[in-house]
């Protein structure tokens, strides 16, 4: 209602659009909602397990402040997957579940990240190199709170992940791969 209310006489055509696009964005996730996508928020493709090792990508890295922040963060990694496993129990009770084939991926990457050593971790990419603006004292600093927050911080909760996709999540995924099999299915997919 507030978009729709927005005066776009004076607005450039791109503007106008961007309106036009929110708009339809905002409708179709309230129109989705019934479907309770966060009740599955991985598969093969997407979901923290898969996007937070791609955070050092997309994180500026040119002074302490922003190490500082990336510590802060790797730190609540475990919350992060509590929230994830908080989710997917709500689809578990729901019938909201994944095919195993999909669960099984997933399973498969969160293995994979966790077989790679603690020191070639996509985690600690940021000490490989530090801008000139730091100095050697914060470097140091710098990576043992990298360290010590992937080792305390972000493995177990990849470790712990595993465990509930293998022993909970995986178990009670579906067997058949159609989107139809899970309750409204028939709806979802026409969604």
């Amino acid at each position: 209602k507030r978009l729709r209310a927005i005066d776009t006489t004076e607005l450039s055509a791109e503007d106008k659009l961007s309106i036009e696009l929110l708009v339809r964005i905002l409708r179709e996730e309230q129109e989705g909602a019934q479907f309770k996508e966060w009740e599955t928020p991985v598969n093969q493709i997407h979901g923290i397990h898969f996007e937070l090792p791609q955070l050092v990508s997309v994180t500026p890295f040119d002074d302490a402040k922003d190490y500082e922040n990336y510590i802060a963060r790797l730190r609540r990694v475990p919350r992060l997957f509590d929230q994830l496993r908080a989710n997917m129990s709500l689809g578990m009770k729901d019938g909201h579940m994944p095919a195993k084939l999909v669960s099984e991926k997933v399973l498969a990457q969160v293995n994979a990240i966790l077989a790679i050593k603690p020191e070639d971790s996509p985690f600690v990419a940021p000490l490989l190199k530090f801008p000139s603006s730091i100095s050697t004292e914060d470097q140091r600093r710098f990576v043992q709170e990298v360290n010590s927050a992937v080792a305390q911080d972000v493995i177990p909760a990849y470790k712990a992940f595993a465990t509930f996709l293998e022993t909970q999540y995986i178990p009670k995924s579906r067997t058949e791969a159609g989107v139809w099999s899970i309750p409204d299915g028939d709806a979802y997919y026409a969604f």
